[in-house]
């Protein structure tokens, strides 16, 4: 979907590079990798989803993600 050219089967920064090719237009902020994340999170976290199971989501230990 991301990169439908690509020769290997696993690219190991795909989604990092798929947000540093393509930039918004209007103004609005360019995309983070990091930035995306931390959104998800937070709005899981919102969401009162455990936090567990986001920490589980996310690949992090659930004191990692507590700080």
């Amino acid at each position: 979907m991301f990169r439908p050219g690509r020769v290997a089967r696993h690219a190991k920064n795909l989604f990092s590079s798929w947000t540093a090719r393509h930039t918004p237009t209007g103004g609005l902020p360019a995309l983070s990798v990091r930035r995306l994340r931390s959104s998800w999170i937070v709005e899981l976290l919102s969401a009162r989803i455990d936090l567990g199971v986001v920490a589980t989501a996310a690949g992090m230990s659930a004191s990692a993600l507590a700080r």
